[in-house]
């Protein structure tokens, strides 16, 4: 966050919330454009850091999906039958903050569905997985013109399900998930600060998962352009380290 300005954030934020109003046509329901066009005014009018905390709870969601889908059905399918998340509450209430992530992550997870579909392994038992995995004879109208072969059968999976059924905001203090992710996630921005020595953060990789071909275990997030200077950047080296430490993501088949 230290690379990026008040004006850029304010300027992805605005443009985010630009996007929930494409879906809306001259042909749509009412109560389909008071949903989008409400999503866009409650975005637009979100404080800057909440903002951020909200797109990066998104790509933590929708990573946490991915991966772990990939990474259990190749050692424990069974547990893909249920998704249970636990999330550090702001209040004793949901806040305004949290009403809101929840309506948006879903159309996020959507769209980003649709040019980024979910790997699956040919082989693997999906059993347990299944109930998630629906189809209907053709796609929401809205979304047709997203979806390639939009004249065939749509298969999608039901993230609204998964998401929703078994989520909790709990108050840290009584929850030793909890905290333990705080712990980490204070190891993990020292180290990428520079103020925390290496024995302190150099083990963190053997709890993360192979990312894809390409990417990094460790991901890094930008609203805006970054210039960056000639010189190596400060968590290089954090992000090396936990590239050659951290899990595999496949299994060696015999």
């Amino acid at each position: 966050m230290g690379m990026h300005t008040d004006a850029g954030v304010s300027e992805h934020k605005h443009s985010q919330a630009d996007r929930y109003l494409k879906p809306i046509t001259a042909d749509s329901k009412p109560e389909m454009k008071k949903y989008f066009q409400t999503l866009a005014d409650n975005t637009r009018a979100q404080s800057n850091q909440l903002f951020v905390q909200g797109v990066v709870l998104n790509e933590v969601v929708d990573q946490v999906f991915r991966h772990a889908t990939t990474y259990y059905v190749q050692r424990l399918p069974s547990t893909l039958g249920a998704f249970k998340w636990r999330i550090d509450a702001k209040d004793i209430l949901v806040t305004e903050y949290e009403k809101l992530w929840q309506q948006t992550v879903l159309p996020a997870m959507q769209f980003k569905s649709l040019n980024e579909p979910l790997l699956q392994i040919r082989g693997e038992n999906y059993t347990a997985f299944s109930k998630f995995q629906k189809e209907q004879d053709e796609p929401p109208d809205y979304l047709k013109g997203h979806v390639k072969d939009a004249d065939r059968p749509f298969k999608y999976i039901e993230v609204n399900q998964i998401l929703t059924d078994n989520l909790k905001y709990q108050n840290s203090k009584c929850s030793s998930g909890l905290q333990l992710v705080d712990f980490l996630a204070a190891i993990a921005t020292r180290a990428c600060n520079g103020t925390l020595q290496n024995k302190g953060w150099s083990e963190l990789g053997r709890i993360m998962v192979q990312n894809v071909k390409g990417k990094n275990a460790l991901r890094f997030l930008t609203l805006q352009d970054i210039e960056t200077a000639s010189s190596p950047l400060p968590y290089r080296q954090v992000v090396l380290q936990s590239d050659r430490i951290a899990k595999r993501m496949f299994t060696k088949k015999k």
